[in-house]
Parts: structure tokens; C-alpha cells; sequence
């Protein structure tokens, strides 16, 4: 009696922390746009974040993307805010 092995072919996507983590901070600077520069330093690590998310895995560069445009409009929201109110 002889057993066979029955292989399976399946791939890991994994995730992305680079996209994710992109996309998590680009959410925070537009929910907290009003926050200050701290949210404008959130931005850019979005923006960071996203283009190396983007660079470094195939699999999701929807989610990069997204962090990535989020962390830009972040920013701009931000500059209008902080520059109408006159904040330092």
C-alpha cells in the first residue's frame, strides 16, 4: 500500500506594511487635518510610505495608492488650514 502525496499550489500574498501603513497615516492626516504640523508630518510619512509600499511589493499597489493620495490631500488640506488661521 503505497500513500501519495497530494500537493497543493498555493501562494502567499502577505501584506504590504509599507502600503498599510501608508494608507493608516494617510487616513489620520485627513481625519485630523485641523490637528497642526504634527498632522502635516503624518502626511508626508503617508506619501513616504506609499512610494516605497509601491516599490516593494506587486501585490498592493491599490493600497499605496490610495495612502499615497490621501497623504497629499492631506497636506494641501492642511497648508490651506494652518495658512488661513495664521498659525505658527
Amino acid at each position: 500500500m503505497t500513500v501519495e502525496s497530494v500537493s497543493t499550489n498555493t501562494q502567499s500574498t502577505g501584506t504590504n506594511g509599507l502600503a498599510v501603513a501608508s494608507l493608516v497615516t494617510g487616513l489620520l492626516s485627513v481625519v485630523f487635518c485641523w490637528g497642526g504640523w504634527v498632522f502635516v508630518a503624518t502626511a508626508a510619512v503617508a506619501v513616504f510610505t506609499g512610494i516605497r509600499g509601491n516599490r516593494s511589493v506587486k501585490s498592493q499597489h491599490g493600497v499605496a495608492t490610495a495612502g499615497v493620495v490621501l497623504g497629499v490631500i492631506a497636506a494641501v488640506l492642511e497648508f490651506v488650514i494652518l495658512c488661513s488661521i495664521g498659525r505658527p
